[in-house]
């Protein structure tokens, strides 16, 4: 028999200008009105130039090479227009300097820095620029973040957007809409897969198989992992002071039923009509009273089968 092999469909892959030094974070740079060409503006760069040797030059040859026009110049520095942008790796043969890479079309977090300097040597020309303090590397619960050559990269086939390297970065030389995302709530649509609990990389989720699992919100690192990859849509990220108020204020309960056997009435009397019973599920304690519902002779016996139930809940007392 013959294997068919099935090839993953490749991602769509688009430009992306490495620098975020434009004329307000890099300390010193100057634009020469007499030139329009970065090959030339390079030619022309003077050993007592100021600005970092690695950023953008800012002349706009990759934006005059664009056939889709999805390049601006803006204070000094290439913007890419990702929506215009078809991939076409024009710029990236253009820039004589080697600063714009292609990246993943829906790749969210991306490293805006192509300085290989120590982080004096950086802090001394740009505000935004990788120092190699490795912070990003260190945070990454993916393990998506590499360092090589005194500057941080991004593993884009690791990578999940969790944007927490971005969260980190003390000079923010990661880029990433860093809007509040809340903490991950699990509803009762949930059927107990696990590939919530065996993804999340800080252990924050927790629950047996086939019952609905439980999210640990002070654990919880809001990564987003987990509703991403929930089969049955069951997992919503929620603002944590409200998830915390909802939590505390709701009471998750449902009615138990047991039943116990006696050898006379005298032994149901003495047992009581009232239980307190406790027992865990979904690893979390519920807890109530049963009450005495019903007395059956058991057939073919002298014992009788005393059936009692009620409402138990994990309300907190």
């Amino acid at each position: 028999m013959t294997v068919k092999k099935v090839n993953k469909p490749r991602k769509k892959m688009i430009a992306s200008v490495n620098c975020k030094g434009d004329t307000c974070n890099m300390h010193e740079k100057v634009l020469v009105e007499a030139v329009t060409d970065c090959s030339r503006a390079l030619e022309m760069r003077r050993e007592e130039d100021k600005s970092c040797s690695y950023g953008c030059l800012g002349y706009g040859s990759c934006k005059e090479a664009c056939p889709f026009d999805a390049i601006d110049i803006v204070d000094g520095l290439a913007v890419i227009i990702k929506e215009k942008c078809k991939g076409c790796r024009i710029c990236v043969k253009t820039c004589p300097i080697d600063i714009i890479d292609m990246i993943p079309e829906d790749q969210e977090v991306v490293v805006d820095c192509s300085s290989h300097d120590f982080g004096k040597g950086v802090k001394d020309v740009c505000k935004v620029g990788c120092i190699g303090c490795q912070i990003c590397v260190r945070a990454c619960p993916f393990f998506a973040m590499d360092f090589t050559d005194k500057l941080a990269h991004i593993n884009y086939d690791n990578c999940t957007n969790c944007k927490i390297c971005a969260e980190k970065c003390p000079t923010n030389a990661i880029t990433a809409e860093l809007e509040p995302r809340g903490k991950a709530d699990i509803s009762n649509k949930c059927i107990g897969c696990t590939v919530c609990a065996q993804i999340c990389p800080v252990g924050a989720i927790d629950g047996n198989r086939e019952e609905t699992h439980k999210v640990d919100i002070d654990v919880c690192i809001s990564c987003t992992v987990c509703a991403k990859v929930c089969p049955v849509d069951a997992i919503e990220m929620k603002d944590e002071e409200k998830l915390s108020k909802e939590r505390n204020e709701k009471t998750h309960s449902y009615e138990k039923e047991i039943i116990r056997y006696f050898t006379s009435f005298d032994e149901i009397k003495n047992f009581g009509d009232k239980i307190d019973f406790s027992e865990d599920h979904n690893s979390e304690n519920y807890h109530g009273s049963l009450f005495l519902n019903k007395v059956n002779r058991v057939k073919n016996s002298d014992n009788f089968e005393v059936i009692y139930n009620g409402i138990i809940d994990n309300s907190k007392k």
